[in-house]
């Protein structure tokens, strides 16, 4: 499913669908036309609609999440898309047989075609602002996984540049701490962060360019009290 909703695989599906359909539409059609028979205005009404779902279905399906882990939430717009379909062309499928100019035939096929796409739409637009919501939390969650994923690989790197057997046992328990630390985060610990990462290139600073063992264990310090503050930052936040 995840990977149906998230490649081209749906508008190849509705390009295969919607190509079929005029493959079957303009033979019938074509033929009739052929032998002279008159199309009713219902017909076209019809072939218009059914037409306007399959593109409606297509730009559907450049739709994408923003996460990876929100693609769930498109679900219903998914099935809703394919509902609105089915109805369309059962509906339409009836007047196009029915093929009249008649007044009152013309006027029911585009109102209850315009009732359908406004049901429709009512329902397209309550589903996307459910996923917009859910991807915008998703969204968040990965940023700061992957903030927090940075934190530690860098830990990592200073600790293979690290000189100093004292300074190297500071940072692997350093980032062992920032391992088993929470990655949340909320308005409190924006500048936790800031503060965190400003530590973080200071120490990546001094080790690279040899500083002195007190200077570096003292920026361990100064970084470990900062990733400190930020913990209780998404504590009180609980």
């Amino acid at each position: 499913m995840k990977k149906f909703l998230t490649t081209r695989v749906a508008l190849i599906v509705v390009g295969l669908l919607a190509l079929l359909f005029n493959v079957v539409f303009w033979a019938i059609v074509g033929s009739e036309l052929g032998a002279g028979k008159q199309m009713g205005t219902t017909l076209w009404i019809s072939y218009a609609m059914v037409m306007v779902s399959f593109v409606v279905a297509g730009a559907i399906t450049f739709i994408r999440p923003g996460a990876k882990s929100a693609t769930l939430a498109m679900v219903p717009m998914f099935y809703a898309t394919w509902v609105y379909i089915g109805v369309c062309l059962v509906m339409n499928m009836i007047f196009m047989f029915v093929n009249t100019s008649a007044k009152g035939g013309y006027i029911a096929d585009i109102v209850l075609n315009a009732i359908l796409l406004i049901i429709y739409a009512i329902f397209m637009v309550i589903a996307y602002k459910h996923f917009s919501r859910v991807n915008t939390i998703f969204e968040k969650k990965e940023e700061r996984v992957v903030r927090h994923y940075n934190w530690s690989s860098k830990i990592s790197s200073l600790i293979s540049l690290a000189e100093h057997d004292e300074v190297k046992v500071a940072l692997v328990e350093f980032r062992r701490i920032m391992n088993y630390s929470s990655s949340g985060s909320n308005e409190k610990t924006a500048e936790a962060d800031a503060k965190l990462e400003e530590e973080l290139d200071n120490l990546e600073v001094l080790i690279k360019s040899g500083a002195s063992v007190e200077e570096q264990m003292r920026a361990v310090k100064f970084a470990r009290v900062a990733l400190d503050e930020r913990n209780r930052a998404v504590a009180m936040a609980r």
